[in-house]
Protein backbone atom coordinates (compact mmCIF):
# COMPACT_ATOMS: atom_id res chain seq x y z
CA UNK A 1 0.00 0.00 0.00
CA UNK A 2 1.58 3.61 -0.56
CA UNK A 3 2.15 4.97 2.25
CA UNK A 4 2.60 9.31 0.83
CA UNK A 5 5.59 10.36 -1.59
CA UNK A 6 9.07 9.05 -1.56
CA UNK A 7 10.19 11.73 -3.76
CA UNK A 8 9.52 15.66 -4.55
CA UNK A 9 6.73 14.86 -6.78
CA UNK A 10 2.90 15.07 -5.24
CA UNK A 11 2.71 10.70 -6.16
CA UNK A 12 6.06 9.71 -6.22
CA UNK A 13 6.32 5.67 -5.42
CA UNK A 14 3.02 5.31 -6.20
CA UNK A 15 2.64 2.46 -8.52
CA UNK A 16 0.17 2.52 -11.06
CA UNK A 17 -1.03 -0.64 -13.41
CA UNK A 18 -2.70 0.64 -16.61
CA UNK A 19 -5.27 -1.55 -18.85
CA UNK A 20 -6.47 1.20 -20.55
CA UNK A 21 -5.90 1.59 -24.52
CA UNK A 22 -8.07 4.69 -25.32
CA UNK A 23 -7.09 8.34 -24.43
CA UNK A 24 -9.67 8.76 -21.71
CA UNK A 25 -8.20 6.44 -19.95
CA UNK A 26 -4.44 6.70 -20.67
CA UNK A 27 -4.94 10.39 -20.39
CA UNK A 28 -5.35 9.42 -16.78
CA UNK A 29 -2.32 7.49 -16.17
CA UNK A 30 -0.15 10.19 -18.22
CA UNK A 31 -1.67 12.86 -15.28
CA UNK A 32 -0.68 10.45 -12.95
CA UNK A 33 2.98 10.00 -14.07
CA UNK A 34 3.19 13.58 -14.56
CA UNK A 35 2.90 13.81 -10.58
CA UNK A 36 5.69 11.41 -9.81
CA UNK A 37 3.29 7.86 -9.85
CA UNK A 38 5.18 4.96 -11.70
CA UNK A 39 2.64 4.19 -14.15
CA UNK A 40 3.33 0.53 -16.03
CA UNK A 41 1.38 0.58 -19.16
CA UNK A 42 -0.13 -3.37 -20.15
CA UNK A 43 0.40 -3.39 -23.89
CA UNK A 44 -0.07 -7.06 -26.28
CA UNK A 45 3.33 -8.00 -27.60
CA UNK A 46 1.72 -6.25 -30.94
CA UNK A 47 1.89 -2.92 -29.20
CA UNK A 48 -1.44 -0.95 -28.15
CA UNK A 49 -4.06 -0.15 -30.76
CA UNK A 50 -2.92 3.59 -30.05
CA UNK A 51 0.57 3.19 -31.77
CA UNK A 52 -0.93 2.64 -35.16
CA UNK A 53 -3.12 6.25 -34.98
CA UNK A 54 -1.32 8.52 -36.54
CA UNK A 55 -0.15 11.74 -36.95
CA UNK A 56 3.42 9.83 -37.15
CA UNK A 57 6.73 11.57 -36.71
CA UNK A 58 8.46 11.75 -40.01
CA UNK A 59 5.52 9.73 -41.86
CA UNK A 60 6.59 6.98 -40.72
CA UNK A 61 3.41 4.77 -40.19
CA UNK A 62 5.06 1.77 -39.83
CA UNK A 63 6.83 2.90 -37.30
CA UNK A 64 5.14 1.62 -33.67
CA UNK A 65 7.07 4.48 -31.59
CA UNK A 66 6.20 7.12 -34.29
CA UNK A 67 2.55 7.93 -33.25
CA UNK A 68 2.59 10.94 -31.80
CA UNK A 69 -1.26 10.47 -31.27
CA UNK A 70 -0.04 7.67 -28.61
CA UNK A 71 2.43 9.88 -26.88
CA UNK A 72 -0.04 12.28 -26.68
CA UNK A 73 -1.55 10.13 -23.86
CA UNK A 74 1.32 8.29 -22.87
CA UNK A 75 4.60 10.31 -22.22
CA UNK A 76 6.48 9.60 -18.28
CA UNK A 77 5.24 5.93 -18.69
CA UNK A 78 7.27 2.46 -18.43
CA UNK A 79 5.46 0.07 -20.97
CA UNK A 80 5.57 -3.87 -20.43
CA UNK A 81 4.27 -6.57 -22.93
CA UNK A 82 1.97 -9.43 -21.80
CA UNK A 83 0.39 -12.10 -23.48
CA UNK A 84 -3.75 -11.20 -23.27
CA UNK A 85 -4.41 -15.10 -22.71
CA UNK A 86 -1.92 -14.60 -19.26
CA UNK A 87 -4.03 -13.38 -17.11
CA UNK A 88 -1.62 -14.87 -14.12
CA UNK A 89 1.00 -12.75 -15.21
CA UNK A 90 -1.69 -9.49 -15.41
CA UNK A 91 -3.12 -10.57 -12.18
CA UNK A 92 0.50 -10.64 -10.70
CA UNK A 93 0.95 -6.89 -12.08
CA UNK A 94 -2.41 -5.75 -10.37
CA UNK A 95 -1.72 -7.53 -7.41
CA UNK A 96 1.68 -5.43 -6.91
CA UNK A 97 -0.41 -1.84 -7.80
CA UNK A 98 -1.59 0.85 -5.72
CA UNK A 99 -4.31 1.69 -8.91
CA UNK A 100 -5.41 0.20 -11.66
CA UNK A 101 -6.51 1.73 -14.81
CA UNK A 102 -9.32 0.73 -17.29
CA UNK A 103 -11.28 1.80 -19.93
CA UNK A 104 -13.32 -0.43 -21.05
CA UNK A 105 -17.20 -0.89 -20.71
CA UNK A 106 -18.49 -4.63 -18.79
CA UNK A 107 -18.74 -6.51 -21.69
CA UNK A 108 -15.15 -6.28 -23.06
CA UNK A 109 -14.15 -6.68 -19.10
CA UNK A 110 -15.58 -9.45 -18.93
CA UNK A 111 -14.44 -10.86 -22.16
CA UNK A 112 -11.00 -10.27 -21.20
CA UNK A 113 -11.93 -11.65 -17.60
CA UNK A 114 -11.50 -8.70 -15.36
CA UNK A 115 -13.56 -8.55 -12.89
CA UNK A 116 -13.36 -5.41 -11.04
CA UNK A 117 -14.95 -5.62 -7.78
CA UNK A 118 -13.18 -9.06 -7.63
CA UNK A 119 -9.73 -7.27 -7.81
CA UNK A 120 -10.55 -5.05 -5.61
CA UNK A 121 -11.75 -8.10 -2.45
CA UNK A 122 -8.76 -9.68 -3.74
CA UNK A 123 -6.37 -6.44 -3.48
CA UNK A 124 -8.03 -4.76 -0.41
CA UNK A 125 -5.39 -1.71 -0.95
CA UNK A 126 -6.20 -1.44 -4.72
CA UNK A 127 -8.28 1.53 -6.25
CA UNK A 128 -9.80 0.41 -9.59
CA UNK A 129 -10.74 3.26 -11.83
CA UNK A 130 -13.16 2.90 -14.52
CA UNK A 131 -13.21 5.66 -17.37
CA UNK A 132 -15.16 3.65 -19.81
CA UNK A 133 -18.01 5.83 -22.05
CA UNK A 134 -21.27 5.25 -20.01
CA UNK A 135 -19.78 3.62 -16.71
CA UNK A 136 -20.27 0.07 -15.63
CA UNK A 137 -24.02 -0.18 -15.08
CA UNK A 138 -27.18 1.01 -17.03
CA UNK A 139 -28.56 -0.01 -20.63
CA UNK A 140 -25.68 1.90 -22.05
CA UNK A 141 -22.92 0.61 -20.00
CA UNK A 142 -21.70 -1.31 -23.15
CA UNK A 143 -22.08 1.58 -25.78
CA UNK A 144 -19.23 2.57 -27.82
CA UNK A 145 -18.76 6.51 -28.41
CA UNK A 146 -16.35 9.26 -30.11
CA UNK A 147 -15.87 12.55 -29.46
CA UNK A 148 -18.63 13.98 -32.14
CA UNK A 149 -20.99 10.57 -30.14
CA UNK A 150 -20.28 12.51 -26.99
CA UNK A 151 -21.45 15.87 -28.33
CA UNK A 152 -24.16 14.81 -29.78
CA UNK A 153 -25.23 13.37 -26.58
CA UNK A 154 -24.77 15.92 -24.29
CA UNK A 155 -26.67 18.50 -26.60
CA UNK A 156 -23.42 21.01 -28.36
CA UNK A 157 -24.03 19.79 -31.49
CA UNK A 158 -27.73 21.35 -31.22
CA UNK A 159 -26.21 25.02 -31.47
CA UNK A 160 -24.05 23.81 -34.64
CA UNK A 161 -24.69 23.71 -38.06
CA UNK A 162 -27.86 25.35 -39.93
CA UNK A 163 -31.37 25.34 -39.39
CA UNK A 164 -32.23 24.61 -42.76
CA UNK A 165 -30.62 21.13 -42.03
CA UNK A 166 -28.63 21.59 -45.38
CA UNK A 167 -25.38 20.12 -43.84
CA UNK A 168 -24.46 17.50 -40.97
CA UNK A 169 -24.07 19.14 -36.99
CA UNK A 170 -20.35 20.77 -37.37
CA UNK A 171 -17.92 19.25 -34.81
CA UNK A 172 -17.50 22.47 -32.60
CA UNK A 173 -13.55 23.13 -31.72
CA UNK A 174 -11.01 20.39 -30.99
CA UNK A 175 -11.45 16.98 -29.06
CA UNK A 176 -13.46 17.81 -25.54
CA UNK A 177 -15.44 15.40 -24.48
CA UNK A 178 -13.24 13.01 -23.21
CA UNK A 179 -10.90 15.32 -22.04
CA UNK A 180 -12.24 16.80 -19.11
CA UNK A 181 -13.60 13.97 -17.56
CA UNK A 182 -10.62 11.85 -16.78
CA UNK A 183 -9.03 15.39 -15.80
CA UNK A 184 -12.10 15.10 -13.17
CA UNK A 185 -11.19 11.73 -12.39
CA UNK A 186 -7.34 12.29 -11.62
CA UNK A 187 -8.15 14.09 -8.56
CA UNK A 188 -11.20 11.58 -7.15
CA UNK A 189 -8.46 8.88 -7.74
CA UNK A 190 -5.68 10.68 -5.79
CA UNK A 191 -7.87 11.58 -3.23
CA UNK A 192 -8.49 7.92 -2.43
CA UNK A 193 -4.75 7.35 -2.51
CA UNK A 194 -4.56 9.89 0.04
CA UNK A 195 -7.40 8.75 2.44
CA UNK A 196 -5.56 4.96 1.95
CA UNK A 197 -4.68 5.03 6.30
CA UNK A 198 -8.38 4.13 6.68
CA UNK A 199 -9.63 1.20 7.22
CA UNK A 200 -9.26 -1.48 3.73
CA UNK A 201 -13.36 -1.97 4.13
CA UNK A 202 -13.62 1.31 3.43
CA UNK A 203 -10.82 1.83 0.56
CA UNK A 204 -11.76 -1.10 -1.41
CA UNK A 205 -14.87 -0.16 -3.37
CA UNK A 206 -14.26 0.25 -6.91
CA UNK A 207 -13.99 3.76 -7.88
CA UNK A 208 -16.30 4.55 -10.91
CA UNK A 209 -15.69 8.35 -11.68
CA UNK A 210 10.15 -2.41 -20.02
CA UNK A 211 10.14 0.55 -21.96
CA UNK A 212 10.31 4.18 -20.39
CA UNK A 213 7.64 5.94 -22.37
CA UNK A 214 9.04 9.24 -22.60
Amino acid sequence: MWDGPTGELTYSGLRVIELADQPSGEIVGKLLADEGADVIKVEPPEGSPGRRIGPFAAGASDDLDASLHFWTYNTGKSSVTVEPADVAARDALIASADVLITSDGPAALAAKGIDLDDLVERNPGLIAVSVSPYGLTGPWADRRTSDLVALAVGGPLMSCGYDDHTIPPIRPGATRPSRPRPASVTPVCCSRCWSGRRPASDRSSTCRCTRRLR
